[in-house]
C-alpha cells in the first residue's frame, strides 16, 4: 500500500492549529520539550491490550483531556468494548499509541470491522458523540510529528479499505491532521452548546437572551403540565432506578421518532439498551453518568442522560412522552436542567450534535461537526465514489418515505 506523506504546507498547518490550542493548556513537561525527544509508536490490536493501558490511559486524560473528549475517557471506551465489542462479529479493537522516554504521550482509539470490505472507525461508535485523538501538551512540531507517524502505522499496520472517522469537532485534534491527508468529508453538522460564563445566575440569562413572550409561554407550558397530574423533576441516583429510566428512555425515543417517520440504526439495536443501562448504574468503572427525569402522577413525562467531564455537561439523549408533548415537557425539563447547571458551577451544557431549533433556543454557540472518510485502496476508493458521496445521501433523503419496518432498520 503505498503512503501518503504529508506535504509542507499540511504539516505547518496542523502545527498552527497545534499552537492556538496548546496557548489553553499548562507548560508541556520538560522531558517532552526537548529537541532530543523520540516517539516510539506501536498499535495495540484486541481488548486485552487496551485494558492493559487503563492506568497511563486515565493519567493522560487527567492531565491533557479536554472536555470535549469525554467519549475518549478510558471507562466510557470499556464499556463499548463489553456490549459493542462482544460476538463472533464484533470489532477488532485498534488503538495506536505513542510514547516519549516511556511515557504515553497519544492515545488514537479505533476500532476494525471487515465484512468483505475493511472499514475502521473510532472506538465507540455508534455511541460516541465525538471522536478525537487524546494528546499530550507536546511542542508543535512533535505534535505533527506524532500523529503523522501514528496514521502512517495505523495504515500499513492495519490495512483498511475505508477510514470512516464520524463526528470529529471542528476544534479537535484529529480535524485539522484529516483535512491534511484530504480525507473527504462526507456531512456536516453544528453542535449547539450554552456557555455559562456570560451570565451570573439562570434568571440574569433568561433576560437578557430570551424574549418577555418567550418566558411568558414557558410559564404558561408549565401550568397546563401542572393541571395534567403532580409534576416532580429529579435526579434519579440510585442504580438500578437509573437503569430503569435509562431504558424507559430509549422505548421513548423509539416512539417519538415512529412518530416523526425518522430513523436510527443506532436505537433500533437493542445492545443501546443494554449501554445506557449499563453506563447509568455503574459502580465499576463510572462515567459520570446522570439521569434526570420528569414524573407526572408517577409516569414517566421525561428524561435526561448526560454525561460530566471537567466542567462540561453532555446531554447524550433528551426524550419526552408524546403523552405530555402539548404541555411541552421537554422543553421546561431542559430548562430545569439548565438552571441547576447554574447552580451547579458548570462552564459549559453541550446539547451535542445535530442542531434542531429546541436547542438553538438555549444554545449561545455551535461548532461544526464532520464526517471524515479516507479512502485507503483502490476498494475504498470505488465504495466512496459510489456509497459515501451519491447513494448515502439519497437513501438519507427518501428514508422518511420508507415503510415503518424498512425504515426503523435502515441502514445509513
Amino acid at each position: 500500500m503505498s503512503k501518503r506523506v504529508m506535504t509542507a504546507d499540511a504539516f505547518e498547518t496542523v502545527a498552527e492549529s497545534v499552537a492556538v490550542a496548546t496557548k489553553r493548556q499548562d507548560v508541556i513537561a520538560p522531558s517532552l520539550a526537548r529537541a532530543s525527544a523520540k516517539l516510539d509508536v506501536e498499535i495495540i490490536r484486541g481488548r486485552t491490550g487496551f485494558e492493559a493501558l487503563e492506568t497511563e490511559w486515565n493519567a493522560l486524560f487527567e492531565r491533557a483531556g479536554r472536555s470535549t473528549q469525554l467519549f475518549q475517557q478510558f471507562n466510557w471506551l470499556w464499556h463499548c468494548a463489553r456490549v459493542y465489542g462482544a460476538g463472533p462479529k464484533a470489532p477488532e479493537v485498534i488503538i495506536a499509541t505513542a510514547r516519549v522516554d516511556g511515557r504515553l504521550v497519544l492515545v488514537w482509539p479505533l476500532q476494525l470491522t471487515c465484512t468483505g470490505l475493511c472499514r475502521l472507525t473510532w472506538f465507540g461508535d455508534p455511541v460516541g458523540q465525538y471522536g478525537d485523538v487524546l494528546m499530550d501538551r507536546l511542542p508543535a512540531h512533535l505534535h505533527a510529528e506524532a500523529l503523522e507517524e501514528t496514521w502512517q502505522q495505523i495504515c500499513e499496520t492495519v490495512h483498511p479499505d475505508l477510514v470512516v472517522l464520524r463526528r470529529v469537532r471542528e476544534d479537535s485534534l484529529a480535524a485539522p491532521f484529516l483535512k491534511s491527508v484530504r480525507a473527504h468529508v462526507t456531512e456536516q453538522n453544528e453542535a449547539p452548546a450554552l456557555g455559562l460564563s456570560m451570565a451570573r445566575s439562570f434568571g440574569e440569562y433568561c433576560k437578557t437572551s430570551h424574549t418577555r413572550h418567550a418566558r411568558k409561554e414557558r410559564r404558561r407550558l408549565k401550568r397546563r403540565l401542572d393541571e395534567m397530574g403532580a409534576v416532580s423533576y429529579s435526579q434519579i441516583h440510585d442504580p438500578m432506578d437509573a437503569a430503569e429510566v435509562a431504558r424507559q428512555s430509549v422505548h421513548m425515543k423509539r416512539a417519538w421518532m415512529a412518530e416523526k417517520h425518522k430513523a436510527s440504526k443506532t436505537l433500533a439495536d437493542d445492545r443501546v439498551l443494554e449501554f445506557l443501562e449499563r453506563v447509568a448504574e455503574a459502580r465499576d468503572h463510572p462515567v459520570n453518568c446522570e439521569v434526570h427525569a420528569v414524573h407526572c402522577d408517577g409516569e414517566l413525562a421525561s428524561a435526561q442522560i448526560a454525561f460530566s467531564c471537567k466542567g462540561r455537561l453532555a446531554v447524550h439523549v433528551i426524550v419526552y412522552n408524546t403523552a405530555y408533548q402539548r404541555a411541552g415537557v421537554g422543553g421546561l425539563h431542559l430548562a430545569h436542567l439548565v438552571e441547576q447547571a447554574f447552580d451547579r458551577g458548570l462552564e459549559t451544557v453541550d446539547l451535542l450534535a445535530p442542531r434542531s431549533d429546541y436547542k438553538m433556543e438555549w444554545a449561545n454557540s455551535t461548532t461544526t461537526v464532520s464526517d471524515f472518510v479516507y479512502a485507503a485502496t483502490t476498494r475504498g476508493r470505488v465504495v466512496t465514489e459510489i456509497y459515501q458521496k451519491r447513494l448515502r445521501p439519497l437513501l438519507k433523503s427518501i428514508v422518511p418515505y420508507l415503510p415503518d419496518r424498512v425504515r426503523s432498520w435502515a441502514s445509513i
